[in-house]
């Protein structure tokens, strides 16, 4: 009996990962191409390659304009969502409110393990702290919770699920994709994390939301 629902349960999570795919193609392919590029650069790459260039190349429009995106992959995001879901289905409530508990335990307990040095501290135990250009009204963080990011982990989870949960518009795939996307660079160009955290906790964000939703069974009950 146990074996049978196993499969059952295993035969419905391809056919759901086949139905999203289907609906929402364009999204799907862009993070595949974040995945392979991203994935290039990485290996190819120092991970302080991308932080010092936009420490070095700083801009005052884009010190706010990533100042105040970085927020889009924050809590209250989760909190928002849930409310409004509350009006049209409790079920997307609460996939969203699990949602984001979910991000909150995997970013704390990852970052717990590897405890790896933020940006700022690596800095300071290497004396090299005068290399620094912040952004104005940035506090920058400290101490080893560098990988993976908690704000790429969000964003990902939280703007997969909304293109999941929204009717399929390839518009909206290539919006949700574009704001995940500026959360990621934005806790790099701030200064907070290295390209492999946000690279790491991008991928994990993605695959909570898939994982999430497939438990929660929203696409078989519609």
């Amino acid at each position: 009996m146990v074996s049978f629902r196993s499969r059952g349960f295993c035969s419905a999570l391809r056919n759901s990962m086949r139905d999203m795919i289907r609906k929402h193609s364009l999204y799907f392919l862009l993070f595949s191409l974040f995945v392979v590029l991203g994935g290039i650069y990485t290996a190819m790459s120092s991970k302080t390659d991308a932080l010092f260039f936009f420490n070095e190349n700083r801009q005052p429009f884009w010190d706010v304009f990533f100042r105040f995106a970085t927020r889009l992959g924050e809590g209250y995001v989760y909190i928002i969502a849930g409310l409004v879901a509350l009006s049209y289905r409790l079920r997307y409530s609460l996939l969203i409110a699990t949602a984001g508990l979910a991000v909150m335990v995997v970013s704390a307990l990852t970052k717990s393990y590897f405890a790896v040095d933020r940006p700022l501290a690596m800095l300071r135990k290497e004396g090299l702290e005068s290399l620094l250009n912040p952004v104005a009204d940035v506090t920058l963080h400290t101490g080893a919770t560098s990988f993976p990011s908690g704000h790429a982990m969000s964003a990902l989870c939280f703007y997969t699920l909304m293109v999941l949960l929204l009717p399929a518009r390839r518009w909206l795939d290539a919006l949700f994709f574009l704001l995940a996307m500026v959360v990621v660079v934005s806790r790099v160009y701030l200064f907070q994390h290295f390209w492999p955290d946000v690279y790491a906790g991008a991928i994990t964000g993605f695959a909570l939301a898939l994982l999430l939703y497939a438990v929660f069974g929203v696409g078989s009950r519609e």
